[in-house]
C-alpha cells in the first residue's frame, strides 16, 4: 500500500499493527485527461493515498486552479482508465501501463511539476508477524531477491521491454515508454533505503489535508 495509507492507518485510524519495511516506488504517476475551466471532475479510488496528493497539488499549483471541483469515486486504476476513455470525468492519476495507452492528451508528469518529494507504494507487514525471527529471515530473503530483480530489469533493457510487450500486450513503442518511465525520479526504487525527503514531504501532504501532526518518531516503519 502507499505510504499515505500507512499514515492514515497509524495516525488517523489508530491501527498500529502494520509497518512499512522498504520502498517500492514513488508513485510513477501521470496526470491524464483533459481538464476544464469550469467544474473539474476528478476520478479517484478513495480519499487517501494518491487522491490526497492530487487534492493538495491542485490546491497549491496555479496552473491547475479550478472554479469548482468534484471527486468521482471511479475504482481502481484499470477502471479509471476505462472511464477516462469514456469521458466520465476530466482528470485522473494513471501509471504504467495505462498512462502509456491513454488516447486523450496527457498532461505533464506530476513529479516534474511538484516542488516536493513523494513516497508512493511501500512493502508492508504485520508487526506481530515480524516478531518471529524466522519471518524476519523471510523478509530479508524476499527483499534481497526483489531488489536484485528490479536492478536486473533496469540493466537488461531489451529483455525487460520484451517482457512488457508480452505481459501487457502493448506495442514496442509503448513498451519503450513504460520502460523509460519506470526509472524516472518517481519510479521504481533501486535500493531498500527510504528517501528521507520523500517521507517528510508525504507526511507534510498528509498533515496539510488532515490537520494531524506527524510525530518525528516513525513507529509505523521498521527497517530490518
Amino acid at each position: 500500500m502507499s505510504y499515505d495509507n500507512i499514515l492514515t492507518l497509524s495516525l488517523q485510524d489508530h491501527i498500529e499493527g502494520v509497518a512499512g519495511i522498504f520502498p517500492i516506488h514513488g508513485g510513477i504517476l501521470d496526470l491524464c485527461g483533459d481538464p476544464k475551466e469550469e467544474e473539474l471532475l476528478i476520478g479517484i479510488d478513495n480519499e487517501t493515498g494518491y487522491a490526497r496528493l492530487l487534492k493538495v497539488f491542485l490546491q497549491l499549483n496555479k496552473p491547475f486552479k479550478y472554479k469548482s471541483l468534484k471527486w468521482v469515486h471511479a475504482g481502481a486504476t484499470n477502471l479509471r482508465y476505462q472511464k477516462l476513455k469514456q469521458e466520465d470525468f476530466h482528470l485522473t492519476f494513471l501509471n504504467p501501463p495505462f498512462s502509456s495507452q491513454i488516447s486523450k492528451s496527457k498532461m505533464p508528469k506530476i513529479h516534474e511539476l511538484m516542488s516536493f518529494g513523494y513516497q508512493g507504494v511501500i512493502a508492508n507487514a504485520r508487526k506481530s508477524w515480524m516478531e518471529d525471527e524466522q519471518n524476519q529471515q523471510i523478509i530479508q530473503y524476499f527483499k534481497q531477491i526483489y531488489f536484485l530483480t528490479v536492478n536486473k530489469m533496469k540493466s537488461d533493457a531489451a529483455r525487460t521491454k520484451q517482457e512488457l510487450m508480452d505481459f501487457y500486450q502493448v506495442t514496442d513503442k509503448q513498451a519503450y515508454e513504460i520502460f523509460q518511465r519506470l526509472w524516472e525520479s518517481d519510479g521504481l526504487s533501486l535500493s531498500e533505503k527510504f528517501d528521507e525527503k520523500a517521507l517528510k514531504d508525504t507526511e507534510a501532504i498528509f498533515s496539510l489535508d488532515t490537520k494531524i501532526e506527524v510525530p518525528q518518531e516513525r513507529n509505523w516503519i521498521q527497517n530490518l
